[in-house]
């Protein structure tokens, strides 16, 4: 395993760090099946990556997540908490210091031009401008469909199932297309649900 210094900290963490998201268990339905680890599996698989040499692990979403900040937690308490780094997430002004290196500074047409170079992305911007009268988050299911052609196939399977054919089938009855209405995009919503549908079937 490879260190680098964190920052003035005087820490050194690994190159390669242990997201929590897959020690998650219990009713977590963006997930695949078989991530349901119990207390005890969740910790020896963080003290294997431990044993590897990895010192840095990332929390995920509490709002949704808790079970994995438990777990975590029993880990840091085995292991030593002064033996880990662990980082969370962060937004907003300040989040790239003095000594970090800027942001990588793409726009939406750039981002959009390399993804074309592997598959046909939906141009959604996250605007979330796209309201629909039913309550549908259209925005998410979009995002589902270039994570499915990201690597990210079964967790955007797990999210898709979850509500595409009562989304679909509002989409279907639908006469307003107030979802149309605002989009920066100009994006045919109706159609890219049932695209989104067709990964399913």
């Amino acid at each position: 395993m490879r260190y680098r210094e964190l920052g003035n900290t005087g820490s050194k963490v690994s190159e390669i760090g242990f997201g929590t998201i897959p020690i998650l268990s219990g009713d977590v339905p963006v997930l695949p099946d078989h991530y349901d680890p119990s207390v005890d599996e969740a910790v020896e698989i963080m003290m294997h990556a431990y044993r590897m040499g990895c010192n840095l692990y990332g929390t995920a979403i509490p709002e949704e997540y808790g079970d994995a900040e438990y777990k975590l937690g029993v880990f840091a308490e085995k292991v030593g908490r002064e033996n880990i780094v662990i980082s969370d997430k962060r937004t907003g002004r300040g989040r790239y210091e003095r000594g970090i290196s800027p942001p990588a500074d793409f726009t939406f047409d750039e981002v959009i031009r390399r993804l074309s170079e592997h598959f046909s992305p939906i141009r959604c911007s996250r605007c979330q401008r796209c309201v629909c009268p039913q309550g549908h988050e259209i925005h998410l299911l979009l995002r589902q469909y270039d994570y499915y052609h990201l690597g990210k196939r079964s967790w955007a399977l797990k999210r898709i199932r979850m509500n595409i054919e009562e989304v679909s089938e509002s989409c279907r009855r639908c006469t307003e297309r107030l979802c149309m209405k605002d989009c920066p995009q100009k994006l045919m919503i109706p159609e890219l649900i049932e695209r989104i549908r067709e990964l399913t079937l």
